[in-house]
């Protein structure tokens, strides 16, 4: 038991009425004795009236007696003296990734700290200090009250491709008036820190993680590249990869599962291509992995929502065989439809063949014209020679283009504006214009007129102007919580993990005795009043 200290010992000199106490307490003798012949009436009379003779009563002394003492040791000011030591808690907990693997009872390395740090909060003085640092990216410091930090405590989860060092968080803290009691997995950068309190949670286990993604869209077309790289921290295995959207409206085609066969510490990149059907989630998902840590095993990639796919074909007269072919293949491959040009508003491109536009086309239009008179314009020459085409455009980049033969095109005046992509003996026979969010690509001659139709560059030639006309568009997002980075998917203990130390013990402040004393005193003279003189 602690020892008690007086504030003021030279009040106790007040123990010395104590005496006098005694004195007052006693009754008083009769000053004078007179003798009479009624004292057996008055003997009765006071039988019938219940008083008893004025006597000196022990009990009621003493009860006064203490209630006194009790009232003096007050006024001297006993308390018990503090206890050094630290009247504040910093608790450093990791909630990195890595902390969501599970255990063996079955609830997660986070879980089981968790649990740990609200039973010691139950159970903390209260006049001690508790604050809660989240360490992930960042460290995320929980203040409040005490119900306060443990109800967002329990809100918590494990995330993040990093971890703050949990050694710069738990260190220069004053060691005299503040404890830190830091838990972790010990893994990867999770290390423990040199000072205070260490509590490990979880154990070294083998994982197969995606670490890596990387997705080349070929938005507005439906050819979506996914790159994975899977790292696989443990022996030899093999895991089962899937991909899919969210139903009842997947955002791409069905996939078949693949099997991946992963060496001992290998890391796999893998190519998976798919085909949207739609904007949304595409899911990449590693099953039968056995693992312990299933939050690096699933990934989200956003897709964006893709363009009107509707060709519209425009023609003076009959729409040669060729134009109508390639505009079937664009709008299914696109998940459109073909519609005539009259109903042209609202398509994703305009193929036209023939006939006149207006010069310049309007403002976000997109259109390839084949021998399409611009405001009526336009003089034909017989057979020009294809000197050469632009060979770094991406619309013409890497097409063989040298076996086109042109029996007759338009004749365009110099400074035609736009970017030549086809450079012909007299004057350019495909121009290239941007027009505000559009495109128009013109060539001067029309299918029948040419054998291009027939080349392997011709549906290129469409469907790259097609996807150069609506820009590069939205890009996919591949969702950054659910990759980690190297240290935290490998659940192999980077270095040697000291033994766990404890908390010491907490500092409690002087805790006064006067009101106690005086509760005393009252209750005792209380008592006094109920026993009968």
């Amino acid at each position: 038991m602690d020892a008690v200290e007086l504030l003021r010992p030279d009040r106790l000199a007040w123990l010395g009425v104590l005496p006098l106490l005694y004195l007052l307490s006693r009754p008083p003798r009769p000053r004078r004795v007179e003798l009479t012949a009624h004292l057996t009436q008055w003997l009765h009379a006071r039988a019938r009236l219940h008083r008893r003779p004025v006597r000196f009563r022990w009990w009621r002394f003493l009860l006064l007696l203490l209630a006194a003492a009790a009232l003096v040791l007050a006024h001297a000011g006993p308390r018990h003296p503090p206890r050094p030591g630290p009247s504040r808690l910093i608790v450093v907990l990791d909630a990195s990734a890595s902390m969501a693997a599970r255990t063996e009872s079955g609830a997660s390395a986070f879980d089981v700290a968790r649990e740990a740090v609200l039973q010691r909060l139950a159970t903390l003085p209260a006049h001690v200090d508790v604050r809660v640092a989240l360490c992930r990216e960042v460290a995320e410091i929980l203040t409040g009250s005490r119900d306060a930090v443990a109800t967002a405590l329990r809100a918590a989860t494990p995330w993040g491709r990093g971890l703050v060092a949990l050694d710069a968080v738990a260190h220069g803290w004053p060691a005299d008036t503040t404890a830190v009691w830091t838990l972790g997995d010990g893994l990867g950068r999770s290390a423990a820190p040199r000072d205070g309190a260490w509590t490990r949670v979880g154990k070294p286990a083998d994982n197969t993680a995606l670490v890596g993604c990387r997705v080349d869209d070929g938005w507005p077309l439906p050819e979506v590249k996914v790159t994975l790289q899977v790292a696989n921290h443990g022996p030899a295995r093999t895991v089962a990869l899937w991909m899919h959207g969210d139903p009842p409206s997947p955002s791409v085609g069905e996939v078949p599962p693949r099997t991946l066969a992963l060496a001992a510490q290998e890391t796999l990149e893998v190519v998976v291509e798919v085909r949207r059907a739609a904007g949304g989630s595409l899911w990449c998902e590693l099953r039968d992995t056995g693992d312990v840590l299933p939050l690096d095993d699933r990934l989200r990639i956003d897709l964006p929502v893709p363009p009107q796919p509707d060709i519209a074909v425009r023609t003076a007269g009959a729409a040669p065989k060729p134009l109508v072919a390639i505009a079937n293949a664009l709008a299914s491959e696109c998940g459109g439809k073909v519609v005539e040009g009259v109903n042209a508003t609202h398509a994703g491109l305009v193929l036209c063949d023939g006939g006149t536009l207006a010069d310049p086309v309007p403002a976000a239009a997109r259109v390839v014209t084949f021998g399409t008179a611009l405001d009526g314009r336009g003089a034909t020459i017989d057979t020009p020679r294809l000197l050469d085409w632009e060979r770094r455009d991406p619309i013409t980049a890497g097409l063989d283009l040298s076996e086109l033969r042109v029996k007759s095109a338009l004749s365009w005046p110099p400074g035609f504006p736009g970017t030549a992509l086809l450079h012909g003996e007299r004057g350019p026979l495909a121009v290239l214009r941007r027009n505000g969010d559009g495109l128009a690509l013109h060539f001067a001659f029309r299918l029948e007129d040419s054998n291009l139709f027939k080349l392997a560059a011709f549906p290129q030639l469409v469907r790259r102007a097609f996807a150069r006309a609506f820009g590069s568009g939205a890009r996919p997002k591949v969702d950054p919580a659910a990759l980690l980075d190297a240290d935290e998917s490998r659940l192999a203990a980077a270095a040697a993990v000291p033994d766990d130390r404890p908390l010491p013990r907490f500092g409690t402040p002087a805790r006064s005795l006067v009101r106690p004393l005086l509760l005393a005193a009252l209750v005792l003279l209380v008592l006094r009043a109920y026993l009968r003189p």
